[in-house]
Protein backbone atom coordinates (compact mmCIF):
# COMPACT_ATOMS: atom_id res chain seq x y z
CA UNK A 1 0.00 0.00 0.00
CA UNK A 2 1.93 2.91 -1.23
CA UNK A 3 0.17 6.06 -0.13
CA UNK A 4 0.38 9.30 -2.62
CA UNK A 5 0.05 13.23 -0.22
CA UNK A 6 0.87 16.01 -2.18
CA UNK A 7 2.54 14.65 -4.62
CA UNK A 8 5.48 12.73 -2.69
CA UNK A 9 5.37 9.04 -2.74
CA UNK A 10 5.24 7.40 1.69
CA UNK A 11 7.61 4.47 1.63
CA UNK A 12 6.25 2.74 4.56
CA UNK A 13 4.32 3.78 7.91
CA UNK A 14 4.59 4.93 11.21
CA UNK A 15 1.63 5.99 13.39
CA UNK A 16 1.87 6.47 17.07
CA UNK A 17 -0.21 8.07 20.00
CA UNK A 18 0.09 8.24 23.59
CA UNK A 19 -2.69 10.16 25.83
CA UNK A 20 -0.66 12.15 28.31
CA UNK A 21 -4.08 12.87 31.02
CA UNK A 22 -3.52 10.27 33.62
CA UNK A 23 -1.31 9.76 36.84
CA UNK A 24 1.77 7.85 35.77
CA UNK A 25 3.09 11.35 33.97
CA UNK A 26 2.46 13.57 36.96
CA UNK A 27 5.04 13.39 38.19
CA UNK A 28 8.58 15.33 38.71
CA UNK A 29 9.64 14.94 35.02
CA UNK A 30 6.51 16.25 33.74
CA UNK A 31 5.73 13.02 32.44
CA UNK A 32 8.76 12.80 29.92
CA UNK A 33 10.24 9.76 31.47
CA UNK A 34 7.30 7.69 30.57
CA UNK A 35 6.42 9.23 27.40
CA UNK A 36 10.62 8.35 26.63
CA UNK A 37 9.65 4.33 28.33
CA UNK A 38 7.34 4.10 25.98
CA UNK A 39 8.89 5.26 22.85
CA UNK A 40 11.37 2.69 23.69
CA UNK A 41 8.71 -0.12 24.25
CA UNK A 42 7.28 0.44 20.63
CA UNK A 43 10.93 0.75 18.97
CA UNK A 44 12.04 -2.43 20.57
CA UNK A 45 8.38 -3.53 19.45
CA UNK A 46 9.00 -2.59 15.62
CA UNK A 47 12.93 -3.31 15.75
CA UNK A 48 12.12 -7.38 16.59
CA UNK A 49 9.31 -7.13 14.06
CA UNK A 50 7.93 -10.31 13.64
CA UNK A 51 3.99 -9.33 14.56
CA UNK A 52 1.69 -8.29 11.91
CA UNK A 53 -1.70 -7.59 11.25
CA UNK A 54 -2.88 -4.71 13.68
CA UNK A 55 -2.83 -2.17 15.87
CA UNK A 56 -0.60 -2.54 19.35
CA UNK A 57 -1.58 -1.04 22.80
CA UNK A 58 1.08 0.92 24.74
CA UNK A 59 0.72 0.65 28.33
CA UNK A 60 1.67 3.23 31.06
CA UNK A 61 3.69 1.95 34.02
CA UNK A 62 0.11 1.54 35.66
CA UNK A 63 -1.14 -0.89 33.67
CA UNK A 64 -3.24 1.06 31.92
CA UNK A 65 -3.67 1.90 27.89
CA UNK A 66 -3.07 5.53 27.11
CA UNK A 67 -1.88 4.78 23.47
CA UNK A 68 -1.34 2.69 20.78
CA UNK A 69 0.88 2.38 17.49
CA UNK A 70 1.80 0.77 14.38
CA UNK A 71 3.65 0.21 11.45
CA UNK A 72 4.02 -0.95 7.79
CA UNK A 73 7.18 -1.61 5.97
CA UNK A 74 7.97 0.27 2.59
CA UNK A 75 5.82 -2.53 0.72
CA UNK A 76 3.03 -1.50 3.14
CA UNK A 77 3.01 -4.87 4.24
CA UNK A 78 4.06 -6.60 7.40
CA UNK A 79 2.62 -4.66 9.64
CA UNK A 80 3.93 -4.86 13.09
CA UNK A 81 3.19 -3.38 16.50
Amino acid sequence: MLNTTKGLKIMGKFELNIATDNAAFDNASGGADEVARLLREAADKVESGGLSGQERPLRDINGNTVGAFFYADENGTNWIG
